[in-house]
């Protein structure tokens, strides 16, 4: 490899970080990379006040697949928390020691 060529290096971040606590698991949810994530009012004040049926219908749909979006990333944080808790019962804690 020359010195002009650069590789990118790739990191890989856990969706669930497990760490022990004052002797009880923690566990949390890694999404501090996403940000926040909304439907900015200023598209809904547009999709309301439009007169344009064509239009009006082409923001629904897309007002319904952010719905959905946002629905499934809940979703997913929810079932991630849920399966790593299932999965670390409390009698089975002190063999993760």
């Amino acid at each position: 490899m020359s010195m002009e060529e650069t590789e990118t290096t790739s990191y890989i971040i856990p969706d669930v970080l497990v760490k022990r606590e004052n002797g009880a698991w923690q566990i949390t949810i890694n999404d501090r990379w996403m940000g926040d994530y909304g439907i900015d009012g200023y598209y809904l004040r547009m999709m309301k006040e439009t007169k344009d049926a064509q239009l009006k219908e082409y923001f629904r749909e897309k007002l319904q697949r952010a719905h959905f979006l946002i629905d499934a990333v809940e979703r997913r944080r929810t079932i991630a928390k849920y399966r790593i808790l299932m999965g670390i019962p409390d009698s089975r804690q002190r063999a993760l020691l």
